[in-house]
């Protein structure tokens, strides 16, 4: 019977223990993903500006080019 009583408190303790490393670990991973997700929205947004210069950029080359166009033909 006293073998049966320790097993059963050792159990127990480890089960207290691994569900509270659980949430531990949860909560991190969380706010690992969480930090994460902020990351890639940066990135993204970024990213956007970075083509939507490009695209001003490439609008302003055209300008230039078709005004040189007209000059040519003058």
């Amino acid at each position: 019977m006293e073998f049966t009583e320790r097993l059963l408190s050792t159990l127990v303790i480890f089960y207290i223990l691994g569900f509270i490393i659980k949430l531990i670990l949860d909560k991190a991973m969380k706010n690992l993903s969480s930090a994460k997700e902020d990351e890639n929205e940066k990135d993204i947004s970024e990213a956007d500006k970075q083509e939507e210069d490009g695209e001003e950029e490439k609008s302003e080359e055209e300008e230039k080019s078709q005004n040189d166009d007209k000059k040519d033909e003058d």
